[in-house]
């Protein structure tokens, strides 16, 4: 099955490629659906007359309308040959999810996990599976409650996933109906009241190290009378913590970068430079490095 899922505001939704298109007129739906590789907006999906609509988030769509592969198509506009179908209607009356956050699919299944921060206090979170019964999703309570500030979930060695806390990193096996935490960072700042950035974030490199974001206590820098923030330059930043063993991380750590005020969004890019060794044939010497993406 190929897709993507996005979040926008409370809802949970699914975008399609290779959807069958519309050749109806323009939709009147303003609310626009980007994926990262769209291409300029195309399709426009109709609003039918007398039919039972349904509204969340100010986003319109019908049930019984389920051409988006079989889940409930948004009226939305679209990039040519895609649709945003619905997946899970979050919406404010229901408690099972208070904030969600992010979420990543379990490998080779349908199912996703997703993380619920659940307030800006902590041991308010959680993180619960989304879990695909017929043509629908279900959430399922996996045990892992009362967790302060969850944000990051990522596929780590071994398919296991990987949840960031303030705190602390875990990971746990997604296939367990009762999965257990296993610590492999702590110590990381926490949401007191005075950190003003506590969300962590994080990514593995090709060696499963981990770069993990430290945000900026603060951004005002008042103390400093409009002065380098002293307390920034040395406690905020990206920290580099090395792969010891099998799904084991040194307690120790390095700073790659420092004085950043709040990395939320890192990606790694994959860099290969190859040099000709025989020049009358398709032979090359390839070497790879890596480089970090980062958007403050």
């Amino acid at each position: 099955m190929n897709f993507k899922v996005v979040f926008v505001g409370l809802l949970l939704l699914l975008s399609v490629v290779n959807c069958k298109k519309s050749n109806s007129e323009p939709a009147t739906n303003s609310n626009v659906i980007a994926t990262p590789d769209a291409a300029p907006l195309a399709t426009s999906i109709p609003k039918p007359a007398k039919l039972l609509i349904e509204k969340i988030a100010g986003l319109s769509y019908q049930k019984d309308d389920t051409s988006c592969m079989g889940f409930p198509r948004l009226w939305v506009d679209t990039a040519q040959g895609m649709c945003v179908g619905m997946v899970k209607a979050i919406d404010a009356a229901d408690k099972t999810v208070r904030k969600p956050r992010a979420l990543v699919q379990i490998p080779n299944t349908d199912d996703f996990i997703l993380s619920d921060m659940g307030g800006w206090s902590r041991k308010l979170g959680k993180v619960v599976k989304l879990k695909k019964i017929n043509q629908h999703y279900e959430i399922i309570d996996l045990g892992l409650n009362k967790l302060s500030l969850p944000h990051t979930v990522a596929i780590g060695p071994n398919n296991k996933i990987f949840v960031g806390e303030d705190n602390q990193i875990f990971w746990f096996d997604p296939l367990e109906k009762h999965p257990k935490k296993h610590i492999v960072v702590s110590g990381l700042p926490i949401a007191d009241g005075k950190n003003k950035h506590p969300v962590s974030m994080f990514v593995f490199d090709n060696a499963f190290n981990l770069l993990v974001n430290i945000g900026a206590p603060s951004d005002q820098c008042a103390e400093d009378k409009n002065k380098a923030c002293r307390f920034t330059a040395n406690s905020a930043g990206l920290r580099l913590y090395k792969k010891t063993g099998l799904m084991r991380w040194s307690s120790h750590y390095t700073f790659i970068a420092k004085g950043l005020r709040n990395s939320m969004a890192l990606a790694l890019h994959k860099l290969q430079t190859c040099a000709n060794v025989r020049p009358d044939q398709q032979t090359h010497n390839c070497t790879h490095s890596t480089q970090l993406a980062n958007m403050e």
